[in-house]
């Protein structure tokens, strides 16, 4: 029995110490597995990984050894190992039904979530067992499992997980209401939308976002009165925070479509403020442009409409049109027409084009532009008959009328006008004078008398009225009509006051041409006597046409024989000019004379010769000295002056055959027989068809007799026959024919006439005629080279073409750039010119070849002189003035040559103004002044608009202004309409050159921008 006990005593023990080393074991492996999950929750993954590892080595059998796989695949995820998926993916396959299973996508999915990695996170939440959760991790899971899909643009996967937990309490709860409520934002569903954000604006994080998505939403179901209230709360509290300017802009387009533009316009302008540009739509920038029109906000307007104008489609068309607008009440009236082109070009609103269409033709009517707004308007009737605007296009087109200078289609339209008043007829009036006076500046006379009666048809205004008949007076004049011209230049005196229209005094002055042209000389006198009282009051003894009267007077005088009168006022033209004294020593001299005061004559006659070698009067002065030397019977000392004729190469005054035959008579009375029928013989053979050839015929006949040598008469005789031949007639006839094609402006024709007469006849006496009217033919058909060698050929003649045809040779070597030759010619016609219009004519031709060589202080001299002179045309003294400017400018004295340029602008309205026009709109762009350069060159264009090259530099120069007022978008316009519409090909050609410029700069700011 003891022994019994002690066995079981020791089989106790025994137990007991295995159990207890048993439990031994169990405590280490627990320490070590409870070591390693305090070093998991510490995120020390490394050395929990060793523990969890050692723990499946020392108890491979116990239940914790399988979740210590499972925290070893945790390990391995959290350190990016790259077998941790395979690790719990495994952990998966071997243990389905492990509570661990369930959970395995979760934790990876909550891995790959915090990293960003939404696919995957997607990958894993999709094996999640939700029964396996609690519910706050169900919650959890429910958010980040919906955050992933939400990246992804699954929204409908999503909402869903959002909706399952949106409504318990947990950390997530205001996000998942927010993604919820965006995703019903996206979808259309604003009522529960507003419901979620509402919930998630509860959380401060989410309050900016939730303000800008229920503003949005209010704005999209077009909800403005509650979106107002809504977004000015929001405003005024700030809980939009950095949303704000995005709230502020709903609220803006809010007004904006409640058409409370004053209100929108404000904020649109704080939105711009902060963001800028960049972000807008197209839309947008369109209803902040509008809405700033009509909040008059006119700049932001601006600002905004450019960048959309231009846009190839409805909204670029609409924003064309309210650009063109506020340009418009911006006073930016140029702006304004180049936006109103836009617009008008495109066909998306026909409304809009055909308020685009009044508004430009309307403008360039305001702007004085008459010759772009007249077929504006035209076209504008023609199109649209029944627009609201026809009655004011009515009446702009006939002020347009009156401002252009297409006269003829103007008087045609009023013409054919059913129902006209007072004020298109006194259009109509203006109209047909304007029409005359170009046509007299073209020199068209017959056509100008035309229009002039068709102007004095009305009598409203007056002043139109009475210049129409004095000009009417002028072209009869020119006409030589002169009876009628009387009477026009009567009217005038009659209608008009002497101090209310200078024309009226100078219809004295021309009534006095028209008499004296007549001849009818005791009826000239007292009207240039009445012209030149009239004058010397108004315009002072200085005048141009005083000064001419008053030499006509004195001729006048002379030729009626009152010769104390007409020296007087020699005498009195003498002393207050010096250009005619030559001419007029030539008249008192032969006044004294006529009066037989021959020492007095013969003395100015020599004062003349001696004082002028190179004055046309020199031949004629000479002649009569040397006449009164053959009275006075010193026939050596005639003989000597009569030489000095006889031998220049040229006989520019035909007095050759004259002074032989004076000659003549002096040999004769010295009884040098032989001498005297030498010069004689000249006579004959050299000018058969000269007045004294038939008297120098018959003195050769005496003399043979008296040396009883008459059958040496015989042969001179039929020489006198042979160059006076019976069929003369017939030969002048061929010659009058080409001539009168000459006179009727059939250049080709009369070419082939002369050419044919000088080649059939080249010894008849109007070869020489006839080779001048064929060079002149050849000039005019701009057959320059035929033109200078026939030209040449007369020089070298020398007969009475030789100074017209000097002038002609130097106009076309100045034509084909020969510039040293054409100084050269003008140089020689110079030394030659006699009368005031040769003299013009020289120093014109030196000032512009002077001034094309760089020669601009020889240029300027002879401009000064033309513009001393005092008797030089108004054209070119106008022209004289252009130079003086040109010079100034090339010498980049500025203020000077606008003095210069303003005074030919002021002159009469030729080329030379319109070139002068220009220069000074050049002289204020070289100077910065932009806008004024561009005011200038408008005035050009309507003043000047017919000198098409200079019209196209103007817009070219405009362009080039707006550039540097950085106007770059009415500059490209600018320049587009050049391309599209100007019919020049070297200034459209320039044009696309300058935009193709400004395109590539623009595209290379846009790289640059984007670059940064």
């Amino acid at each position: 029995m003891v022994k019994k006990s002690i066995l079981l005593f020791f089989a106790c023990i025994n137990v007991f110490i295995a159990f207890a080393q048993n439990t031994a074991a169990h405590n280490a492996s627990d320490r070590t597995y409870y070591d390693g999950m305090e070093l998991f929750d510490k995120q020390k993954y490394v050395a929990a990984r060793e523990l969890f590892r050692q723990y499946i080595q020392s108890a491979p059998q116990e239940t914790r050894a399988i979740e210590c796989e499972y925290y070893i695949g945790l390990c391995a995820l959290n350190l990016f190992n790259d077998d941790a998926e395979y690790l719990l993916n495994n952990f998966v396959e071997k243990y389905p039904n492990h509570i661990k299973s369930g959970r395995a996508g979760f934790d990876l999915g909550n891995f790959f979530y915090t990293n960003k990695s939404y696919d995957k996170a997607i990958l894993y939440y999709a094996k999640v067992d939700e029964s396996k959760l609690s519910h706050e991790e169900l919650n959890n899971y429910y958010f980040k499992s919906g955050y992933s899909s939400f990246t992804k643009k699954d929204f409908a996967t999503a909402l869903d997980k959002f909706n399952k937990c949106k409504g318990a309490k947990h950390q997530y709860t205001p996000a998942a209401n927010y993604y919820a409520g965006y995703i019903e934002f996206k979808n259309g569903e604003y009522d529960t939308a507003i419901a979620d954000l509402q919930k998630a604006a509860e959380s401060k994080e989410y309050k900016p976002l939730v303000a800008v998505l229920i503003a949005n939403i209010y704005y999209r179901q077009a909800k403005y009165d509650e979106l107002i209230p809504y977004a000015e709360k929001v405003i005024a509290d700030k809980s939009a925070g950095p949303n704000t300017n995005d709230v502020k802009l709903i609220l803006a387009d809010a007004y904006f479509f409640k058409q409370e533009y004053a209100k929108a316009t404000p904020l649109f302008k704080d939105y711009l403020t902060a963001t800028g540009t960049k972000s807008l739509t197209p839309d947008m920038k369109y209803r902040i442009g509008f809405s700033s029109y009509k909040a008059a906000d006119y700049k932001q307007a601006v600002d905004m409409l450019q960048a959309i104008a231009t846009d190839k489609d409805s909204l670029g068309q609409s924003s064309a049109y309210i650009l063109g607008l506020s340009y418009l009440k911006s006073e930016n009236k140029n702006a304004a027409l180049i936006s109103f082109e836009l617009a008008q070009r495109s066909v998306f609103s026909a409304v809009i084009n055909e308020e685009a269409m009044f508004l430009y033709a309307k403008i360039t009517s305001d702007l004085g532009r008459f010759t772009e707004a007249t077929p504006r308007l035209k076209n504008f009737i023609e199109k649209y008959p029944k627009s609201y605007h026809m009655q004011e296009a009515y009446e702009l087109l006939s002020e347009s009328f009156l401002g252009s200078r297409n006269y003829d289609e103007a008087l045609v339209y009023i013409e054919n006008l059913k129902h006209q008043n007072s004020r298109i007829h006194t259009t109509y009036q203006r109209i047909a004078y304007y029409k005359a006076v170009e046509l007299i500046n073209k020199k068209q006379y017959a056509a100008a008398i035309v229009a002039l009666d068709k102007s004095s048809t009305y009598n409203f205004d007056k002043t139109v009225y009475i210049n129409s008949f004095y000009w009417k007076g002028e072209c009869l004049s020119l006409e030589k009509r002169y009876p009628e011209a009387i009477e026009s230049y009567s009217t005038a005196i009659e209608k008009g006051n002497t101090l209310e229209n200078t024309n009226v005094a100078k219809a004295y002055y021309g009534q006095g041409y028209a008499y004296y042209y007549q001849k009818k000389w005791d009826e000239a006198i007292p009207q240039f006597v009445k012209f030149i009282t009239i004058q010397a009051e108004k315009k002072g003894k200085g005048d141009i046409y005083y000064r001419d009267a008053e030499l006509r007077l004195a001729d006048l005088y002379f030729v009626t024989r009152r010769f104390p009168e007409a020296i007087k006022y020699y005498d009195f033209a003498l002393a207050e000019r010096n250009e005619d004294e030559d001419y007029i020593l030539f008249q008192k001299a032969t006044i004294n004379y006529l009066t037989n005061k021959t020492s007095q004559a013969y003395s100015m006659y020599a004062q003349l010769t001696n004082k002028y070698p190179n004055s046309a009067y020199y031949d004629q002065a000479l002649m009569q000295r040397c006449q009164l030397d053959l009275e006075a019977s010193k026939y050596e000392v005639a003989i000597e002056g009569y030489n000095k004729i006889i031998n220049k190469k040229e006989d520019l005054n035909g007095l050759k055959p004259i002074a032989l035959q004076k000659r003549a008579i002096s040999y004769f009375n010295l009884k040098d027989y032989n001498k005297a029928i030498a010069d004689n013989k000249r006579i004959v053979y050299e000018y058969p068809k000269s007045a004294p050839a038939y008297s120098a015929l018959l003195s050769i006949q005496e003399m043979l007799g008296i040396q009883d040598k008459s059958e040496e008469f015989a042969p001179i005789l039929a020489k006198y026959k042979e160059l006076n031949p019976s069929d003369q007639d017939l030969k002048e006839v061929e010659f009058r024919s080409a001539q009168s094609l000459y006179s009727s402006q059939k250049y080709p024709q009369a070419i082939t006439g002369f050419a044919a007469f000088i080649r059939q006849y080249p010894t008849h006496p109007n070869v020489s005629e006839a080779q001048y009217y064929l060079a002149d033919s050849y000039f005019r058909t701009k057959d320059y080279s035929n033109a200078k060698a026939t030209y040449i050929e007369i020089l070298a003649e020398k007969n009475q073409y030789y100074k017209k045809s000097l002038q002609r040779v130097a106009d076309i070597a100045y034509l084909q750039n020969d510039l040293p030759g054409s100084l050269k010619y003008y140089s020689e016609f110079q030394s030659l010119a006699s009368s005031n219009k040769e003299k013009t004519a020289a120093w014109t031709g030196l000032m512009v070849a002077f001034f094309d060589s760089n020669q601009l202080d020889s240029c300027m001299a002879y401009a000064t002189r033309i513009i001393s002179h005092g008797s030089a045309a108004p054209d070119a003294e106008n022209k004289a003035q252009l130079y003086k400017g040109k010079v100034s400018y090339q010498k980049k004295e500025y203020d000077a040559a606008q003095d210069y340029l303003l005074s030919c602008i002021n002159g009469p309205k030729d080329i030379s103004a319109a070139e002068a026009m220009y220069y000074v709109a050049k002289i204020q762009f070289d100077k910065k002044q932009y806008a004024q350069s561009m005011e200038t060159l408008y005035d050009f264009n309507n003043t000047f608009n017919s000198y098409e090259t200079l019209l196209g530099k103007s817009y070219l120069l405009i362009a080039e202004n707006l550039v540097m007022k950085n106007e770059i978008f009415q500059a490209k316009e600018t320049l587009n309409s050049i391309i599209l519409k100007f019919p020049n090909a070297d200034i459209k050609k320039q044009a696309q050159a300058r935009l193709d410029q400004l395109n590539a700069t623009d595209a290379k700011t846009k790289e640059g921008a984007g670059n940064e």
